[in-house]
């Protein structure tokens, strides 16, 4: 009968600390899922600002491109009409305004392609920086989501 007791005393203590293990356990679960939350959702915190502030910068951009095409624009259009002036300045009998037209025309279409050149590549390595930084925005988001 002795042997029955000390049995379910040993039955009794070790159900207990099972018990007790299982149950801290789950605490540390608890603990350690909780705290992937916060991580995961400070980190799409994270995420969501820096998409945010990418499209802020794109539509400052896009801004920008309307207004250097609007330039652009007024630019050709002055350029066409001072054209139209030289030309009918050239097509009176004066062979001195005919010499000057010809020799402005070409002048200054050369001049308003070099310009419109200049501006353009200028545009163009802006547009190229945003890209490249908005490839690294989203490249980090996606490594942030994976090691989560």
């Amino acid at each position: 009968m002795g042997d029955v007791a000390s049995l379910a005393v040993a039955l009794h203590l070790n159900a207990a600390s099972f018990k007790a293990q299982f149950s801290d356990a789950l605490k540390s679960a608890d603990s350690s899922a909780q705290q992937f939350n916060q991580k995961a959702q400070a980190e799409t915190r994270k995420t969501k600002q820096a998409f945010q502030d990418l499209g802020a910068g794109v539509k400052i951009a896009d801004a920008d491109f309307g207004r250097i095409h609007d330039r652009v624009r007024s630019n050709i259009t002055g350029f066409d009409q001072l054209r139209d002036v030289l030309a009918n300045v050239a097509s009176g009998s004066s062979v001195a305004g005919s010499t000057l037209t010809s020799a402005l025309i070409p002048a200054l279409g050369n001049g308003l392609t070099t310009a419109i050149g200049r501006s353009t590549q200028t545009i163009y390595q802006q547009r190229e920086a945003m890209i490249a930084l908005a490839t690294e925005q989203i490249n980090g988001a996606k490594s942030m989501i994976e090691n989560a």
